[in-house]
């Protein structure tokens, strides 16, 4: 099929399979991926920025004092960490990626 020459009169859902509220849902579900893939990567910049000028030590006192408050809970430190440190191998920002990782070993080395 020549896609400069499509034309829609000519496409049969029944050829695929599909139904066309089903492809509206496929298109859907694309944008929602790229969507929440673009939130993480805001995210982890977000995140990354607050403890960039820290040391991991600092860092690490920080999360806990963070826990004790009952701000956060400790799997949910290590499960952003763990989605930070996806996000910047992604983005092949590996000096950060290392930064996280040291972070997350030293935090749960504490806990």
């Amino acid at each position: 099929m020549d896609w400069d020459d499509f034309d829609s009169e000519d496409f049969n859902f029944d050829d695929f399979g599909l139904e066309p509220d089903e492809i509206g849902k496929l298109y859907a579900m694309e944008d929602m991926k790229e969507e929440r893939r673009r939130w993480a990567i805001e995210q982890a910049y977000k995140f990354y920025d607050d403890f960039d000028s820290l040391d991991v030590d600092e860092v690490v006192s920080n999360l806990h004092g963070l826990i004790d408050q009952g701000t956060l809970r400790e799997s949910q430190i290590t499960t952003m960490f763990e989605n930070m440190i996806c996000v910047f191998q992604e983005l092949e920002e590996y000096e950060k990626c290392h930064v996280c990782n040291q972070i997350k070993i030293k935090f749960n080395a504490t806990i």
